[in-house]
């Protein structure tokens, strides 16, 4: 995934924590970089994110967690959607994905496999204990 943003984006710090959602392969690595997450952990970027402008001119954020603003569909038996967290106090930047849909490039992320009914209550209870810190 490449987020690109405007050349003038600012980085955001989350005040609450903020769902989103991200495409992943059956076996839980990521669609591009094949990273591979475990359901629950929390993954920071201890280096912090990194941008750089494109050869069309266009800023874009690399070394970053990629994530969607809104859920997409899934069209693939190969891949799932998951929902995710980026956590309270995490920074991040909005901007538009590499399918034109709006998203984020944060420096911390949450993943839960919402098809399974224990992973739901898990985020739920985790999602609401983050968010009273």
């Amino acid at each position: 995934m490449c987020l690109y943003i405007n050349k003038d984006a600012e980085i955001k710090t989350a005040k609450r924590n903020i769902i989103c959602w991200k495409k992943l392969k059956l076996s839980n690595e990521s669609e591009f970089r094949g990273f591979e997450y475990e359901m629950g952990v929390k993954y920071d970027i201890p280096e912090g994110m990194a941008t750089h402008i494109n050869e069309y001119d266009r800023l874009q954020v690399e070394r970053a967690f990629h994530s969607w603003e809104n859920k997409p569909s899934n069209h693939s038996f190969s891949y799932k959607i998951v929902i995710c967290v980026i956590p309270k106090g995490s920074t991040y930047f909005e901007g538009t994905q590499h399918d034109s849909r709006d998203g984020y490039a944060s420096d911390a992320i949450i993943v839960y496999d919402y098809t399974k009914w224990y992973q739901k209550i898990k985020f739920w209870f985790n999602y609401l204990s983050l968010s009273l810190k």
